[in-house]
């Protein structure tokens, strides 16, 4: 049998939420930060890349 004296407090914190350390929650942020901006360019590029350039007249 596996006792949480094991792994320490922080193992099993309910909910399925990590006990992160200041440092790690920065990290989260920014990966989700990086994710997002990503999915974001992938968009507009697929977006640019579908519509028509105009074309200035002089």
């Amino acid at each position: 049998m596996v006792r949480r004296s094991q792994f320490g407090e922080a193992s099993f914190p309910g909910n399925g939420n990590l006990k992160l350390t200041a440092e790690q929650e920065k990290i989260h942020e920014l990966e989700k930060k990086l994710k997002d901006a990503e999915l974001e360019r992938d968009i507009l590029k697929k977006q640019s890349a579908s519509s028509p350039r105009a074309v200035d007249e002089i």
